[in-house]
């Protein structure tokens, strides 16, 4: 499943649009909380889109011996023990707090995150295009930011919104039905 010259420029016109809706956020004045400095939080962003991308593209061949929903598991578990060994090791168990709330936003992620969606991903991973679930990385930046407008009443600039309209068209460009070609009669 070599993506067509469309897909390659699908998934290069949403890396575009991802990159826009970073931009606005890689101001000196926009993210004053991070100690790297404004732009590397944008960078480590868009690298990881492109590295979940190309990890899609890997998944698919992996041969490791095991059913999807196992190998899947096995991600998973080795992911959230990397997370948790360098939140431990940065010392974040002291900034823990304990609350109902808290407990729910984690169960939640569990179950709709690691559970469902990514088991649903994976099962993509094997059933879809490879250039059409790297859009999956596209389409996130964008949830995200709407998500931050809608729900935490954060601004949004000009350079946001046409991101996230750029990113639906590399979205619609690699995932448009191809046109059928007349096969010649026997």
């Amino acid at each position: 499943h070599r993506p067509s010259v469309r897909g390659w420029i699908g998934l290069g016109i949403g890396l575009v649009g991802t990159a826009l809706i970073l931009l606005p956020r890689a101001t000196a004045d926009a993210a004053p909380e991070s100690p790297y400095g404004p732009l590397i939080p944008q960078l480590v962003i868009l690298f990881g889109c492109m590295g979940w991308s190309i990890g899609t593209v890997l998944q698919r061949e992996a041969s490791v011996g095991f059913d999807l929903l196992s190998f899947t598991a096995l991600q998973q578990i080795i992911g959230g023990l990397m997370l948790l060994a360098l939140g431990v090791a940065l010392g974040e168990p002291a900034q823990w707090r304990w609350s109902a709330s808290a407990v729910s936003a984690i169960a939640y992620m569990i179950v709709m995150s690691s559970c469902i969606a990514y088991t649903a991903y994976a099962w993509l991973s094997q059933n879809a295009t490879p250039s059409q679930i790297g859009t999956y990385a596209l389409v996130n930046p964008a949830v995200a930011t709407l998500l931050g407008w809608w729900v935490l009443n954060e601004d949004l600039v000009t350079a946001q919104w046409f991101g996230m309209i750029i990113i639906l068209t590399g979205v619609m460009l690699v995932n448009w039905p191809r046109a059928k070609t007349a096969t010649p009669d026997a």
